[in-house]
């Protein structure tokens, strides 16, 4: 028999971003509730989400709901350069943009497993101000939703 997954997990990240456009660093960690949690959580594109069992519609055998989650991530990103705030890394620029080098990001949501490898994930995101504005306030934060509709080939 196939083993279920948890029904709750915490799942810490770190991820570094070398480039051109963004170099920075980023940390986060991810609590997650629900059932036949597996994986290792929400992403952009759902990574292989493994092992799913579930409800087995006994017309045509496919999964139904086969795992679900609630999720709330926080996280802290360090900029070192964000070529969109700073100007271009190669060349003298006079850009009074004053960036701001940690910021903060917070995300709550739900992924769910509805047929086979087909993922639905919303999440709704809140990332803190990057940058001062000229009168040396701090930018107003950032808020928005992410619907994401995956299916996941090969697993």
């Amino acid at each position: 028999p196939q083993q279920e997954g948890g029904n709750a997990d915490i799942i810490p990240r770190v991820r570094v971003n070398l480039g051109n456009a963004l170099t920075s660093l980023e940390t986060d960690v991810t609590g997650r509730i629900g059932w036949n949690l597996s994986g290792f959580g929400v992403q952009p594109i759902p990574v292989a989400a493994a092992a799913t069992t579930g409800q087995t519609n006994a017309l045509t055998g496919t999964r139904w709901l086969a795992s679900g989650n609630f999720f709330l991530r926080a996280g802290m990103k360090a900029v070192v350069h964000n070529i969109f705030l700073d100007g271009n890394s190669f060349a003298s620029n006079d850009i009074r943009i004053h960036r701001t080098t940690f910021v903060p990001e917070i995300a709550a949501g739900v992924e769910m497993n509805l047929v086979d490898n087909f993922w639905l994930t919303f999440q709704f995101i809140r990332r803190g101000s990057e940058f001062r504005t000229r009168s040396g306030r701090e930018a107003p934060a950032q808020e928005f939703g992410s619907f994401t509709i995956a299916w996941i080939f090969g697993s």
